[in-house]
């Protein structure tokens, strides 16, 4: 497989995706797809993807690291497995909420059009297939948290969508909401005697896997 060279791509099956890069003898490649963007596979693994089909989460799965600007995702034989039951099952409320928040990543500022194109974008909302993509699009717009500009463009193959103000209040609540789920309190006294402790022991252990991994932010409040 020589670099550069038109490909389809092994996870989202579209046509138009190219090799950028191949390693150890063509044992690695890195694929750039338009719709999945950038990732590394083993042939091995692309093997398995294309004899199962496994599609459009996994495609998303690879989009969302790429928009969070991650590491190029490598995906093996071994890394498949725990994706298969990693990865989420997202209901379309959710898919919807995915949508926006991509949406946001997009925006430049408050008021900034971000060009959508379906056929690329699919992977944006988690979704299977443009038609259900649209949908999500579609009830965004009906839940006024987005708008589209150039509303007779919406049936074409681009079109452009601008985040409206309960859109950024309902995507700042949320976000509040998360923060103040995440967070736990240890109530001890702000003596200074104990606070060696805090900056100790106790700090290290909220800090390892045991708390961090789930996603919880410790705070210390005082009991005198």
């Amino acid at each position: 497989m020589t670099e550069g060279k038109k490909t389809t791509c092994p996870i989202c099956k579209l046509e138009d995706s190219s090799v950028e890069r191949e390693f150890d003898g063509g044992e690695r490649i890195t694929i750039n797809c338009h719709r999945c963007k950038r990732f590394t596979i083993t042939r091995t693994a692309k093997t398995i993807v294309e004899r199962r089909n496994l599609g459009p989460k996994l495609s998303a799965w690879i989009r969302n690291r790429n928009e969070q600007r991650a590491e190029v995702p490598l995906i093996t034989s071994e890394t498949l497995k725990d994706l298969q039951t990693g990865i989420p099952e997202y209901s379309p409320r959710e898919k919807q909420i995915k949508l926006l928040q991509n949406i946001e990543r997009m925006t430049a500022y408050p008021g900034n059009e971000v060009l959508i194109v379906p056929k690329y974008d699919i992977p944006l909302a988690w979704a299977s297939a443009e038609e259900e993509f649209r949908y999500y699009v579609n009830s965004l717009i009906g839940r006024g948290l987005i708008y589209t500009p150039y509303p007779g463009d919406f049936i074409t193959e681009a079109f452009s969508v601008v985040i409206t103000v309960p859109g950024w209040d309902y995507l700042e609540q949320r976000e509040r909401h998360i923060e103040e789920r995440t967070q736990a309190f240890v109530a001890m006294s702000f003596s200074e005697d104990l606070k060696p402790i805090w900056e100790g022991p106790i700090f290290r252990l909220l800090r390892k896997p045991v708390i961090s991994h789930i996603g919880l932010m410790p705070n210390r409040i005082s009991t005198a």
